[in-house]
């Protein structure tokens, strides 16, 4: 009895035929039933050599497709399992930002510098300078950034939303931005110069409530906390006389 061997195409199965029992029909149906599931098995051969930092799988976005190699993307990352694991998770702060520098223009839109922020749970790093849209006319505003809508103008500094990261202020005359202020950054620093004893309120221009502060005496002269010691927008300090000191915030 003669045995016959057929190699499925692009499969690298190799079938028996000898066309004389059940048992060999019932054969060629599951051996058919596996090529159709394994389809895909030769393209896994044929692309032993992808270029750096590549997956197989669907696509990255939009409905159901073959998988194939490509660039991993943001949606595939389990943010809920890794934000934890960041700095910012870790200590439970959001909205904040590092670089993002303002700077005075001849019209309405800032110059910036590019940064790096965290805001509702994102990191935010764009690779150049990023577009900000034009601040109102004769006021001082207050420019934050959401993950969602990104940069918005605030006529104070406390964002529209919980986890808003501010950048900083800026003060426009009729026609340019004329002087602007950096928003402190995580772990930044506010100076503390009370010219005399009693009560004094300095802006800490985090954009939210500080979660923690550390004060650092560069004079004698005791500074101490009241009994709120601070909110969204102010620390609420008392001095016993001129004094000056550094507050470190975060």
């Amino acid at each position: 009895m003669a045995i016959v061997r057929t190699v499925l195409p692009r499969k690298g199965l190799v079938q028996s035929q000898h066309g004389l029992t059940q048992y060999e029909q019932d054969q060629d149906g599951n051996w058919s039933l596996l090529d159709s599931n394994i389809a895909f098995m030769s393209d896994l051969v044929q692309s032993v050599n992808q270029q750096p930092n590549q997956v197989f799988a669907g696509p990255a976005s939009g409905a159901a497709a073959a998988p194939a190699f490509r660039a991993l993307a943001l949606a595939d990352l389990p943010l809920a399992a890794l934000l934890p694991l960041t700095v910012m998770g870790a200590v439970g702060i959001n909205g904040v930002a590092s670089g993002f520098a303002l700077s005075t223009s001849s019209s309405f839109t800032p110059g910036l510098t590019a940064g790096v922020l965290f805001a509702q749970g994102i990191v935010y790093a764009p690779s150049a300078a990023p577009a900000v849209p034009a601040a109102p006319a004769s006021a001082t505003s207050y420019l934050f950034y959401n993950s969602t809508s990104g940069f918005y103008w605030q006529a104070s500094p406390v964002g529209a939303h919980a986890g808003d990261a501010l950048i900083g202020s800026a003060t426009t005359s009729g026609t340019a931005v004329t002087t602007v202020a950096q928003a402190t950054k995580i772990f930044g620093q506010v100076a503390l110069a009370p010219g005399a004893a009693g009560n004094f309120t300095v802006a800490h221009m985090l954009g939210r409530a500080p979660v923690g502060a550390s004060l650092l005496l560069t004079s004698t002269t005791l500074i101490v906390w009241q009994a709120t010691p601070w909110d969204g927008t102010n620390l609420y300090l008392n001095a016993a006389g001129a004094s000056s000191g550094i507050m470190i915030l975060w």
